[in-house]
C-alpha cells in the first residue's frame, strides 16, 4: 500500500474506505433465530465479499488493507466473534 509523508517526516498510509452492508435473513423455521448477512466493497479497488460472520469481514479488510482487523481480546469480543476452537469464559 502507497504511503504519504506528513508534516515532519511522518508516514501515513493513505485512507482506504469500505461500503459495508448488513441485513438480518428471516430464520428458516418458524420461531428461530435469524441470521445476520453482509456484503463488504473496497471504494478503491472494487473487490468485494459477502460474509456471515464477524471473521468473514475482518479477514477482508485484513487481505485489502494489509492492517489487522481489531475484533478485540477473546473475553472482550463482540458475541460470536470468540474463536470458536477455543472454550469460552466461565
Amino acid at each position: 500500500m502507497a504511503e504519504q509523508r506528513g508534516q515532519k517526516g511522518q508516514e501515513h498510509q493513505r485512507p482506504t474506505s469500505f461500503i459495508v452492508r448488513l441485513w438480518l435473513e428471516p430464520a428458516p423455521e418458524e420461531g428461530g433465530p435469524g441470521r445476520w448477512r453482509g456484503h463488504i466493497r473496497s471504494v478503491q479497488s472494487g473487490e468485494d465479499a459477502y460474509f456471515q460472520d464477524l471473521r468473514e469481514m475482518a479477514r477482508f479488510l485484513e487481505e485489502q488493507s494489509g492492517v489487522p482487523f481489531p475484533l478485540g481480546t477473546e473475553e472482550g469480543a463482540p458475541a460470536g466473534t470468540q474463536n470458536p476452537e477455543q472454550p469460552q469464559g466461565g
